[in-house]
């Protein structure tokens, strides 16, 4: 689990060459530093990682709540929601009798992601466009192809944003868009230093409840870079966000 100091050194560089301000630059490099050192965590439990994002249509039919998105397309990974809203989903899901589902760990979803291999990539080193977006939507690759209609019937310009899920090529293990798309929440709470603080037997699968705890998202989404779509790669919010969804595991 985590980045090797080439790819942080190689993450640093791309994604400050797209920064103007040197305090967002500063910022990027210090989250990016987090992401080591790499170290081998064993995970005793067996676990299934779901084949694709949560979908808008997936989230409603589960919960029964209406949500307020401007796409209502229910092939799209929802989107705007909160770490407890996607806990509640977990626990709707499992009352149907059919398995325990929560959010996966930070450690089950980098294995599942990076599905058995050590590359920047799980598919690999190229950071061609061509490549990246055949496994991903990314920001070079997600812009809508016309333009739409706002609020007020005026035509708008082509924007970025989600898309419908498995439409991309799979890793190894036949899951879609692990990386791309959305960002995707992990069960546990954000630390500094998560390395030296995640167990190296069976981390934890247990979160905190409420609103003001720090989240960990992980996987970048239709807005980032290639940088941010990495297995190692991670973020952290407090608020739900537009670009952030989540997918589940089911325990063994």
């Amino acid at each position: 689990m985590g980045s090797s100091i080439e790819d942080q050194e190689w993450a640093i560089e791309a994604i400050s060459a797209r920064l103007k301000f040197s305090n967002d630059r500063e910022y990027e490099r210090s989250r990016i530093l987090l992401e080591g050192p790499r170290r081998s965590i064993q995970i005793v439990k067996g676990f299934w990682m779901s084949k694709h994002e949560v979908t808008l249509g997936e989230f409603e039919r589960v919960t029964g709540l209406k949500t307020h998105t401007v796409n209502r397309d229910a092939t799209r990974p929802i989107e705007m929601v909160s770490w407890d809203q996607a806990m509640m989903f977990c626990d709707k899901l499992s009352a149907k009798g059919k398995g325990n589902f929560r959010l996966p760990t930070e450690a089950e979803w980098e294995y599942a992601c990076r599905s058995g291999t050590t590359t920047r990539f799980y598919w690999g080193e190229n950071v061609e466009c061509s490549v990246v977006g055949s496994y991903c939507w990314y920001k070079d690759s997600s812009l809508d192809s016309a333009s739409g209609t706002n609020r007020l019937e005026r035509e708008s310009p082509p924007m970025r944003s989600s898309k419908p899920v498995g439409l991309k090529k799979p890793n190894a293990w036949g899951l879609h868009d692990m990386c791309g798309n959305v960002w995707e929440f992990c069960i546990g709470s954000c630390q500094g230093d998560y390395h030296t603080a995640t167990p190296v037997l069976d981390p934890p699968t247990k979160g905190e409840m409420g609103l003001e705890v720090c989240r960990v998202i992980r996987g970048g989404s239709y807005l980032s870079g290639a940088e941010s779509c990495r297995p190692a790669s991670r973020r952290t919010i407090f608020h739900p966000v537009g670009s952030v969804g989540f997918r589940v595991v089911r325990e063994e």
